[in-house]
């Protein structure tokens, strides 16, 4: 064999090593991926996050702002009743599981995000934000006080629980009276001036709230 011979040889040789190699690949990478995005054996815990061990301390050895202090005394920080989110999981209650977020660079970046409530680019899906809350507040069985909200005006509509509401403080502004007022009419407008008379007297939103007269999620049947 000469020389021009054993180069063309060579060459089709190292063609077929990397047709092989391509081969090989392309039947072992989907049974790899899919086992690491199931969840079920092989690396699959790799892509499934955990609740972290420390709890809210894990949360609030970087989340240390007064907001997010504040929620230790709110009605979900309260410890002595076991149906709260800081009686069970604290945090990872509400925004799921978060060996990801605790333990990877920036958050986690790139894998499963935690529950991020509210509106706009970055925020988790209504659904998954009313799965967070209903999961307590339609559930029996968490002793949570039960509402009706599915299927509810509010509901249709669209409307977020967060959009009402503040978890994230001491006191809600929805329950105080003084400021409930100004959540409502920030979407019905035509209710401040054209709400209908009470006897003969326009309504004083200073003196009596919505809710009074409304209940925008009665307790569930």
């Amino acid at each position: 064999m000469n020389c021009r011979s054993y180069s063309v040889f060579c060459r089709r040789a190292a063609i077929c090593s990397f047709a092989v190699c391509l081969f090989i690949l392309a039947e072992v990478l989907p049974e790899v991926g899919g086992a690491a995005q199931s969840g079920n054996g092989g690396a699959g815990y790799i892509r499934t996050p955990v609740y972290t061990e420390e709890g809210v301390e894990a949360c609030l050895s970087c989340h240390y702002g007064e907001t997010m202090q504040a929620i230790a005394a709110s009605p979900h920080g309260n410890v002595t009743n076991p149906a709260t989110p800081y009686s069970t999981k604290g945090c990872e209650s509400c925004h799921g599981p978060g060996s990801f977020h605790v333990s990877r660079a920036h958050g986690g970046k790139g894998l499963p995000q935690l529950l991020s409530f509210g509106h706009g680019p970055g925020r988790s899906s209504r659904q998954e934000q009313l799965g967070a809350c209903l999961a307590c507040h339609e559930n029996e069985r968490s002793g949570s006080p039960m509402i009706g909200f599915t299927h509810s005006v509010h509901d249709l509509s669209s409307i977020n629980c967060s959009r009402c509401h503040v978890v994230h403080t001491q006191t809600d502004p929805n329950s105080d009276a003084s400021r409930q007022a100004g959540i409502c009419l920030a979407c019905h407008r035509k209710q401040k001036d054209g709400h209908p008379l009470i006897g003969r007297k326009p309504v004083d939103f200073g003196a009596m709230t919505c809710s009074t007269c409304h209940d925008v999620h009665p307790p569930s049947k």
